[in-house]
């Protein structure tokens, strides 16, 4: 289940509910899921945005305090040929080695 391909992300209003009821929540909290993977690029954009960081704590400190303690929660990146470094927090550039 991929957010981006089962949301509408440029109409919302189709989400009924609140935050708790979105499609999101229940694939996390199904029997079903295993685990999450949050994507993010070299400039750490995912978790600079804020339904990414209410997906990323659905996915750790929410399913695993109501009834999945085994839920996984991984990160990937993703970076452009060539690119070797990633921003963080204090602004400044760390290189990746090879």
């Amino acid at each position: 289940w991929i957010c981006t391909f089962a949301n509408n992300q440029h109409n919302l209003e189709e989400l009924a509910g609140g935050p708790m009821d979105t499609p999101f929540v229940q694939a996390i909290m199904s029997p079903q899921c295993k685990g999450t993977v949050a994507l993010v690029d070299s400039n750490m954009n995912t978790l600079k945005r804020v339904w990414c960081i209410f997906e990323d704590n659905i996915s750790t400190v929410f399913a695993r305090a109501n009834g999945k303690p085994e839920h996984k929660y991984d990160i990937a990146a993703w970076l452009e040929a060539g690119d070797q470094s990633v921003e963080v927090e204090d602004g400044n550039d760390r290189e990746i080695p090879e």
